[in-house]
């Protein structure tokens, strides 16, 4: 089982997480792994979209998802900045928590 709620984050039960340095997805169902597949033979369905660091990816379409895998494809170390702010969201599942000694993501 994955957890999907802790003080730091809130997950729905199911939901694809996108790895595009590996590149796969693992499709995560009633909060466990229920597959593994290349991106390649990945299809968007309208779930939510994580990557691997717990980030929402900001895809609403299979349209957003494959421009999504362009703009990587065309981002450099220059620019990589730009796509990651055109396309992740660290707030949707997550929040920075304080504490008097050390802080938790």
């Amino acid at each position: 089982t994955i957890p999907i709620q802790g003080e730091s984050m809130q997950y729905p039960e199911n939901f694809d997480i996108i790895s595009l340095q590996v590149n796969a997805a693992i499709l995560i169902r009633n909060q466990k792994v229920s597959d593994i597949l290349p991106l390649k033979e990945y299809s968007y369905i309208g779930l939510p979209m994580l990557d691997e660091r717990g980030f929402a990816i900001q895809i609403s379409s299979s349209r957003d998802f494959n421009q999504f895998l362009q703009d990587y494809t065309e981002a450099d170390k220059n620019t990589m900045s730009s796509f990651n702010n055109r396309w992740y969201n660290f707030e949707k599942y997550r929040k920075l928590v304080f504490t008097d000694n050390l802080w938790i993501i």
